[in-house]
């Protein structure tokens, strides 16, 4: 903890020489995710509840804590709670770092407690459940801890996420974390009530628990859905109703030699070509595409830019931002290498030297020996000029 090690910083220096694409300068370290909900259990009064695994490394990740009481043990869990704002206050951590909340469901404990608070509530005491969900519906909380039993096949997270937006849906491809394995196989968050169920038979690895998978979200002949990491099942290589320039959702599946591999419309197969890709990317990343070509197999080549006159507009608004960030020039000509304009603009050569002429005869730029110069005051809603 004091080394910072928990922090696992990573800095990897920028490679701009780096075939077949420069590398910029990345930087990573943990952070906080904001306040976290922890649910104490009732057989473990002080491993798993007030002071147990969850809220200490969610203290020492530096998230403020929110600990429902178990009403199985209420006097320790007082007990315990006094001791961790004593050591708040020792350690001067700010005062909403750590809160302790009750429930009550048996009248005869409702004096007691009303008697300790010092006030008596204008409608009585809330019940254990009311207060847990005040806390998933009232949060948000970007993480939740809760060690009670569960029915056995059932994820005791589904409760957690009821208020929250669906990550994905039937039909679609999707990069869903591993929350649960047992002997039904393995499920994943997919940000409905309940969790989805990923079976042994539609796995190509045993799945971890914290690790993500990329899935095909598909329904079974009852309805129900399911999870198959077996995308080649449900995936054509041969496009069908798809041509050149059309608009098309992706998700990144893998890389290749070539390129990216990628899912199109939740249903073919398509490939980013890396000299098309002017960004790292990362598997189960969701982009905008377009249909670079169906060749005469129907596999899909694939872009990020829009095609024709279109892609030369996105490539020229491109350079035009980097002139305004950068005083109005640019050190990039029709000399400068493949390797230079990718890592200054992320675009081709060739759809530099394209787009900057364009420019030129739309009068919004000026060509140097040592570059391109921004016209100050030039024509900027000429478009279209050829």
């Amino acid at each position: 903890m004091r080394a910072g090690e928990w922090l696992d910083v990573r800095i990897d220096p920028a490679l701009p020489d780096r075939q077949p694409m420069p590398r910029v300068d990345l930087r990573q370290r943990h952070v906080a995710l904001g306040p976290v909900a922890v649910f104490g259990a009732s057989n473990f009064p002080l491993a798993f509840s007030v002071a147990g695994g969850d809220t200490a490394s969610a203290l020492a990740a530096g998230c403020p804590v929110v600990v429902k009481a178990h009403s199985a043990h209420p006097g320790t869990c007082e007990l315990v709670g006094r001791a961790i704002q004593r050591a708040v206050q020792k350690c001067e951590l700010p005062e909403g770092v750590f809160s302790l909340l009750y429930g009550v469901y048996a009248e005869m404990l409702l004096p007691t407690l009303e008697r300790k608070a010092g006030r008596i509530l204008a409608n009585g005491w809330p019940t254990g459940v009311e207060v847990c969900h005040a806390m998933v519906h009232g949060g948000p909380y970007p993480a939740t801890s809760d060690s009670r039993t569960t029915r056995a096949g059932h994820s005791r997270r589904e409760p957690m996420r009821r208020a929250r937006e669906p990550r994905a849906s039937v039909g679609d491809v999707a990069y869903l974390p591993v929350v649960t394995v047992n002997e039904t196989g393995a499920f994943l968050d997919w940000g409905h009530a309940h969790d989805l169920l990923l079976p042994f038979g539609e796995q190509r690895f045993r799945p971890t628990v914290g690790r993500r998978v990329l899935v095909m979200i598909a329904e079974d002949d009852r309805g129900r859905p399911f999870a198959s990491q077996r995308l080649d099942r449900y995936l054509d290589d041969h496009a069908e109703g798809l041509s050149a320039g059309d608009a098309v959702a992706l998700v990144i599946a893998e890389q290749t030699d070539l390129g990216y591999k990628a899912a199109v419309d939740g249903r073919f197969w398509g490939l980013l070509y890396h000299d098309d890709v002017t960004r790292p990317l990362r598997r189960g990343q969701r982009l905008k595409g377009h249909v670079k070509r169906v060749r005469d197999d129907g596999r899909l080549d694939l872009s990020l830019l829009p095609t024709g006159s279109a892609r030369l507009d996105a490539v020229g608004e491109t350079v035009l931002k980097a002139l305004r960030e950068s005083g109005g020039y640019l050190p990039l000509g029709d000399k400068s290498s493949a390797a230079e304009i990718k890592a200054r603009l992320g675009v081709s050569k060739g759809a530099f030297k394209q787009a900057i002429g364009r420019l030129y005869k739309q009068g919004r730029i000026s060509l140097e020996p040592t570059g391109i110069r921004l016209v100050p005051g030039g024509n900027q809603d000429s478009h279209g000029t050829s």
